[in-house]
């Protein structure tokens, strides 16, 4: 099977499962919106929050230890592929449960002492369970994710999201409000996690835990990194939660999970691309750099086709989903999705770091933008208040993807920045001015169909996106699919 063709395979498996997780997944929250006050999502939101920072915690960017050495230890021996996945979860759930054990301790100083919302203390200490399921779930995630098991990562993610919306209607209409939209988050992971174990069974043995120095010696800076990482996310959530009313947390959650959840659907299409990469780095250094480029062109094509498409009518969309209380945050929403668009495409610097062993790099990288965060954030919000978190989210984006490319060509990877480039400057060029002379939802539909046409008639007319391409990558997955029919028959 030809690298690419993994890749639409892989992609395949879990972008068409996503798509339904996040129609799902936006499904609740628009439930979750219609039943409780935007004070209340407000506090739910800070909950989970702070629980996903202490949940990053435990062995960060672990994963990618196990992307890295599970096909190499598989090809060499069977049972130090073992070792590793066994090693790998009996860390996981001790780490996990001293996470867990802290944040119920500081659960009320958090709330209280840094927050200053006393009202956050049982909902935090509650969400503090899920560090213990969403963790083991994720290390068993990138373990089937090594073994390219993409359809039992579908299924599993679009399970999830499945029980964790039947669960919250159950709950919530039974008068549980916020626990119940935890514990159905809790309940969900754990069926899902079961799940997974099931598959992966086979390769965990009861064994003396153990990692070679070589595989620490790389997860080290990895895991500051990613340390680091969590943090410069989480940043405008610990400064808006300190700093501002709970109504205000709950505007700001808004606009940064829809934009997550519509940016998300394209996470599989890198972390297909970026295991593929990965297993074919050592074959050829050549297909790993066309791989990677033709993985950046083609992302950096869509995000800015989304984005210009969602700029028309932000008020509509989140008036649609989450009711009319919720539209005054549509600016905030717009330079949420930029951010979202142009930081995807970090994707390709992880790669690179990670396939050269240049994991300081890596490192120090994640040093600067997580100083960066803090200054940007630290001019704009006191000056600009709410929407200053939005300008500078973009700025940092912009500063980022400028750093990552340079740091890639210096480790020794062409990065076409046409890659890059193209796409914003016809988003800019096209979208924007169409967005400041358009009034009215019909001459908005209207203006996002002319700006999607152009664009795309722009980038097959330049050749930037061939139509020989296109079509190329349409027979492969037509041919795929029909592949798998006929194995499906015979069976």
């Amino acid at each position: 099977m030809s690298s690419y063709l993994r890749v639409i395979k892989g992609t395949s498996f879990l972008t068409s499962a996503d798509l339904g997780s996040k129609v799902l997944a936006l499904a609740r929250i628009a439930f979750i919106t219609r039943f409780i006050s935007v004070s209340d999502y407000g506090i739910f939101a800070l909950a989970m929050g702070t629980t996903y920072i202490f949940a990053n915690l435990v062995m960060p960017q672990y994963g990618s230890v196990v992307l890295r050495y599970f096909p190499e230890y598989r090809r060499e021996s069977i049972d130090e592929a073992k070792n590793l996945i066994s090693s790998s979860l009996f860390m996981s759930i001790i780490f996990s449960l001293v996470v867990f054990a802290v944040l119920e301790i500081l659960a009320q100083t958090i709330s209280v002492g840094y927050y200053g919302k006393e009202e956050l203390t049982p909902f935090l200490k509650l969400a503090g369970v899920v560090i213990f399921v969403s963790c083991q779930r994720g290390i068993l995630q990138q373990c089937l994710m090594s073994l390219e098991k993409f359809k039992a990562i579908s299924i599993g993610n679009i399970s999830f999201n499945v029980l964790d919306l039947l669960l919250t209607l159950l709950l919530v209409k039974a008068g549980w409000g916020i626990n119940g939209i935890i514990y159905a988050t809790i309940l969900a992971h754990l069926a899902v996690l079961i799940g997974y174990f099931s598959l992966i069974r086979e390769w965990v043995s009861v064994t003396k835990p153990r990692l070679s120095r070589e595989v620490l010696k790389f997860w080290y800076p990895i895991a500051l990194a990613s340390l680091i990482k969590t943090f410069t996310v989480n940043l405008p959530l610990l400064i808006i939660g300190r700093s501002s009313s709970a109504d205000v947390v709950g505007f700001y959650n808004i606009a940064l999970t829809t934009a997550t959840a519509i940016y998300s659907v394209f996470a599989h299409y890198t972390d297909t691309i970026n295991v593929v990469c990965m297993n074919i780095f050592q074959e050829s250094r050549k297909e790993f750099s066309r791989i990677l480029n033709m993985g950046i062109r083609h992302l950096a094509i869509v995000s800015f086709l989304v984005a210009g498409l969602i700029l028309y009518f932000p008020e509509q969309l989140l008036s649609l989903l989450y009711g009319a209380k919720y539209a005054p945050v549509a600016p905030l929403f717009i330079f949420v999705m930029l951010y979202l668009a142009i930081t995807q495409l970090f994707f390709f610097s992880r790669t690179v770091y990670f396939a050269f062993n240049r994991t300081k790099i890596y490192l120090i990288a994640g040093i600067i933008r997580l100083i960066l965060q803090i200054v940007l954030l630290l001019i704009f919000v006191p000056g600009f208040g709410f929407m200053g978190v939005g300008y500078a989210l973009l700025l940092f984006s912009i500063v980022g993807v400028v750093m990552h490319t340079a740091l890639s060509i210096y480790v020794g990877v062409e990065i076409k920045i046409s890659n890059l480039l193209v796409p914003a400057a016809l988003f800019a060029l096209l979208g924007l001015p169409l967005k400041f002379v358009v009034t009215g939802l019909p001459l908005s539909i209207l203006s996002a169909a002319l700006f999607a046409s152009i664009y795309t008639l722009i980038l097959i007319k330049t050749s930037y996106l061939e139509w020989k391409e296109i079509m190329a990558l349409i027979k492969t997955a037509i041919n795929y699919v029909r592949q798998q029919s006929i194995q499906n028959k015979g069976k």
